[in-house]
């Protein structure tokens, strides 16, 4: 708990010391195994998490899952014989052989594929959710994975013949589980993504629509029906919704920006003034001499590093390329 703490607080070494101190005293504590390998992981240390994780024996098959996608993510980052990417594909196959219905290790090797440029990227994980067709947590994060890699008309037919099945199944409408309802509402806020990103608005905001339909509390405020919403030329009916959730969030910076936008739409002057671009975009001039005795350093170290990857898988920058470790750990001096 204190780990937890002072790695909430960004006390990174503080963390470290109290989670090693857990294992000291408690050899087989697989919580803290886990802590401190991926605390290591996220500062730069992949070769030191794998040590950690080397003698962890998982309890049970979702904790072992886990750890098999933290080794993977530390194999893929480190340097050495038997390390790297290729190293983690070959570790998250054999662990998909135990564990075929793991979104985590179908995500993480779908994103070393998508990385290499690998056309079949996503077979194996749309293989596996084609024979566990009711796994529907699988189905919508396959589906989400589609969408981020641009596969929109996959992604769509995945998610319309699930929800279809889910409607006509013995267990659908009102019978079904909370947890069945949520992962449906979740399908159909996925699917409205879709839409979304193929600038159909009016399919995007009925799909939407419906899933607040079915979960009022927790989709009136979701990032799909606001966005539809507002692209639809809805905004005067998403204004009041947005308005009344700023009063108990007003720094939430997703409404902020819902509520500008909204505002803008309608004409409202105070949608210009709360957005003040003046003061947030401002303009400085650098002497050339050091700007270039700046970036030309920069450039190279940054040029190295993405030659490592491509481009990655779920963020929204398209045709650019991502490093496989954080650059707040480089010590390189161009970056420190």
């Amino acid at each position: 708990t204190a780990g937890q703490a002072f790695r909430a607080n960004y006390q990174p070494k503080e963390a470290q010391m109290a989670f090693s101190q857990a294992l000291s005293a408690r050899s087989s504590f697989d919580a803290a195994s886990y802590a401190l390998a991926s605390l290591l992981l996220d500062q730069g240390e992949p070769e030191n998490a794998l040590a950690v994780l080397a003698d962890v024996q998982a309890p049970n098959p979702n904790a072992a899952a886990q750890f098999q996608q933290l080794q993977a993510r530390a194999t893929a980052q480190a340097d050495g014989a038997g390390l790297g990417p290729a190293a983690a594909e070959a570790l998250l196959l054999s662990s998909l052989e135990r564990f075929p219905a793991s979104e985590g290790l179908h995500t993480l090797l779908a994103r070393l594929r998508y990385l290499r440029g690998d056309p079949g990227w996503s077979d194996l994980w749309q293989t596996a959710v084609d024979q566990q067709p009711q796994n529907l947590r699988l189905v919508r994060s396959c589906a989400a994975a589609l969408r981020n890699g641009q596969q929109l008309p996959q992604a769509l037919s995945l998610l319309e013949r699930t929800l279809k099945a889910a409607a006509g199944s013995p267990a659908g409408g009102q019978a079904q589980s909370a947890g069945a309802n949520g992962l449906i509402t979740g399908m159909l806020l996925e699917q409205a993504d879709c839409y979304l990103s193929l600038g159909d608005t009016a399919s995007a905001l009925a799909v939407a629509q419906s899933a607040c339909a079915r979960d009022p509390a927790r989709v009136r405020l979701s990032r799909q029906l606001l966005d539809a919403q507002l692209s639809a030329g809805c905004a005067r009916d998403a204004l009041p919704v947005i308005q009344e959730a700023r009063e108990r969030l007003p720094n939430h910076p997703r409404l902020l920006a819902s509520h500008i936008t909204a505002l803008r739409a309608i004409g409202d002057p105070l949608g210009d003034l709360m957005l003040d671009l003046e003061r947030l975009v401002q303009v400085h001039d650098m002497p050339t001499d050091l700007w270039r005795s700046i970036s030309r350093p920069l450039a190279e170290e940054l040029a190295a590093l993405h030659g490592e990857g491509g481009a990655p898988l779920d963020l929204s920058v398209r045709g650019g390329a991502q490093t496989l470790r954080s650059l707040l750990n480089c010590a390189t001096p161009a970056l420190v």
